[in-house]
């Protein structure tokens, strides 16, 4: 029991990693702020057009580029993020129509890729990270093609690839948006692999814990079974919900006037009423989990969102 316990002092622990957004300025301001104890970042920049091509959301330009100086001057990996996020279109606002568009051939997969490997460089990002959400089953082949020649593409111009995915612990999983994510085909190109191991329950659903310590642990698992864990980057919520209102609102730590006391076994959140927050007890219960899996990095969303407490066991990067 000893020597278990001394292993575990003595394993590395995960990076730290973060998205950062450029619609809430707390955001940059917290990394600027915090830069020291992170070792990458994920920024808001870019989009899928209807045509399944990437352009620069307009909004995150000026955000961008302040972020990607604090990440310069603090020498933080720096990845650019796209997403297919369009508001008022498919499952919380990520339009799949749009990826069927861009993986629909080889043609307009290497169009795609194409595209946003120029303006990523041009945009002088250390790498991609792909947020491409509650795509279609029926593109899993599809998008795994495209992941792969986007990674490789990376790779010749010396840049890294992140891939962001939604929590399963099957390989199959169980709705469409996790059976279009093939962890071993993704996995096998990424340079940092995030699971959203998040929203187990969800704003436009029951009231509930949004992670379960228990419901993580096995779905970093069966990650673990798809890719070396070194890869792998657990993702952690920095957020809350409030299900007094459908669908439910969505907190930041500053949006707390009172802060809540009480503890949620399941998964160490904060909860009050209809509200659960993730705060630094849930946060620290999954880091200390991730250093017992052995997983390269955490991954939390996001920067500028969080319980500041967190800041305190986090250790400043050498």
């Amino acid at each position: 029991m000893v020597t278990v316990a001394l292993a575990y002092l003595l394993a590395a622990k995960p990076q730290v990693t973060a998205w950062v957004v450029g619609y809430n300025p707390k955001s940059i301001e917290r990394f600027a702020e915090r830069a020291d104890q992170i070792d990458a970042v994920f920024m808001e920049a870019y989009g899928v057009t209807a045509d399944g091509l990437a352009f620069r959301r307009p909004d995150n330009i000026s955000p961008f580029k302040k972020a990607r100086e604090i990440a310069k001057k603090h020498k933080v990996q720096f990845f650019a993020m796209i997403s297919n996020y369009a508001a008022g279109e498919g499952e919380d606002g990520f339009d799949p129509k749009r990826m069927t568009k861009a993986l629909e051939t080889e043609e307009s997969r290497r169009a795609f890729a194409t595209g946003l490997l120029k303006i990523a460089k041009e945009d002088k990002a250390d790498g991609v990270d792909l947020d491409l959400e509650s795509l279609k089953a029926d593109d899993r082949n599809r998008y795994s093609k495209f992941v792969i020649l986007l990674g490789n593409m990376l790779h010749d111009s010396k840049m890294k690839l992140s891939v962001t995915v939604h929590a399963k612990e099957t390989v199959e999983g169980n709705w469409d948006g996790v059976k279009a994510h093939d962890y071993k085909a993704l996995g096998s190109v990424a340079d940092r692999f995030n699971v959203m191991t998040y929203d187990f329950s969800w704003s436009s659903g029951p009231e509930g814990p949004i992670a379960p310590t228990a419901w993580v642990e096995r779905v970093m698992k069966f990650a673990s079974t798809q890719m070396p864990a070194s890869k792998l980057g657990m993702g952690i919520a920095c957020y809350g919900y409030d299900w007094g209102t459908k669908p439910a609102r969505s907190l930041s730590w500053n949006d707390l006037a009172v802060k809540p006391t009480k503890v949620d076994p399941e998964s160490g959140e904060l909860v009050d009423g209809k509200m659960h927050f993730s705060g630094a007890g849930a946060f620290r219960a999954k880091y200390d989990l991730a250093s017992k899996l052995g997983l390269g990095s955490v991954a939390f969303w996001y920067c500028g969102s969080e319980d500041p407490g967190i800041w305190k066991f986090l250790p400043i990067r050498k």
